[in-house]
């Protein structure tokens, strides 16, 4: 399984279309996208291939029009441990 990151999405004028956004996603290196929903409108899943450099996509991501926010999904073993364990 690759390894996820969740991407807020600005809303209101400085929204960018989704396939336009989902685009500039692939292009940072996302392997694949969720789309927004009526139920999570403005936020994503973008995964990334195994072993890809999430820190280096975060910051793409980032810097992207249309991007509020960007962040390792904790569920998908690239955010912290919030048990005490080891990744």
């Amino acid at each position: 399984m690759g390894q996820r990151v969740v991407v807020g999405l600005l809303e209101g004028p400085q929204a960018v279309p989704w396939p336009a956004l989902r685009a500039q996603l692939w292009a940072a290196g996302a392997v694949a996208t969720s789309a927004p929903t009526a139920y999570q409108p403005d936020a994503v899943v973008a995964t990334l291939a195994a072993g890809a450099d999430v820190a280096a996509f975060i910051a793409r991501a980032q810097a992207l029009a249309g991007v509020r926010y960007a962040q390792a999904d904790a569920m998908s073993g690239t955010g912290p441990v919030l048990d005490g364990g080891t990744a």
